[in-house]
């Protein structure tokens, strides 16, 4: 005979938050959801205060890792024969950490599962440092593609191959305009769950299309 049923493990309720939501949150809980090994995310200043967070862990703990964060970042940047950090990521014994630089003033910093830090998408990554910037009002200078998010319509006809892109700006309220694209070919080489199309917009631009395994879409030109 069988052993008596095991009950369901009891989802983890994220822990009610202590400011209110804002912009910053939205592009946060974003990375954290699309990023499965994710646990918590934060925006921080050049003081360690966190600017804004999202995720599962307890407020408290997510100011404390930002607020650590912004030290290491302030001993690297004393090391005058290194360049000037920009990436880091570190592997800890109970989570991992994916700290991304803006500019002088602000950082993010992504908390992961253990052995996780490369879990974390690069186009999400990007995409997360030009949404967070152009909602503080920054600049960030691009460290490879400008990948970006955008919107894909399908073709009606095979409801398979994307017809039509959109940019994702600001809190995405529809300002920006739809492109038509021709798909050119696929792309090869992706990781596992990824689907990628060599793309030419009605204006003439050629780009990378990328599907992720979220479901989310990027392309690696700026469209704005």
């Amino acid at each position: 005979m069988s052993g008596a049923p095991r009950a369901p493990r009891a989802r983890r309720v994220a822990p009610q938050r202590d400011q209110v939501v804002s912009e910053f949150t939205r592009i946060l809980e974003q990375v954290v959801h699309e990023t499965p090994a994710a646990r918590a995310a934060a925006l921080f200043d050049e003081e360690g205060e966190t600017v804004d967070y999202a995720g599962r862990l307890d407020p408290f703990d997510v100011r404390v890792v930002a607020a650590h964060s912004q030290i290491l970042l302030a001993e690297l940047r004393e090391l005058t024969r290194a360049p000037a950090p920009k990436h880091l990521r570190i592997r800890a014994q109970s989570a991992s950490y994916v700290v991304a630089v803006l500019d002088a003033c602000y950082s993010l910093v992504i908390v992961t599962h253990p052995r996780a830090a490369f879990s974390v998408s690069p186009r999400v990554l990007r995409d997360a440092e030009v949404r967070l910037a152009a909602e503080a009002g920054i600049t960030v200078k691009p460290i490879g593609p400008p990948w970006s998010r955008v919107h894909v319509q399908h073709d009606a006809t095979t409801r398979v191959a994307p017809s039509r892109i959109r940019p994702v700006i600001g809190g995405d309220r529809g300002e920006s305009a739809w492109y038509g694209i021709d798909v050119l070919g696929c792309l090869v080489g992706l990781a596992r769950g990824e689907t990628g199309f060599r793309v030419r917009l009605d204006t003439g631009m050629e780009a990378n299309l990328v599907r992720e395994r979220s479901m989310s879409w990027f392309v690696d030109e700026s469209l704005v």
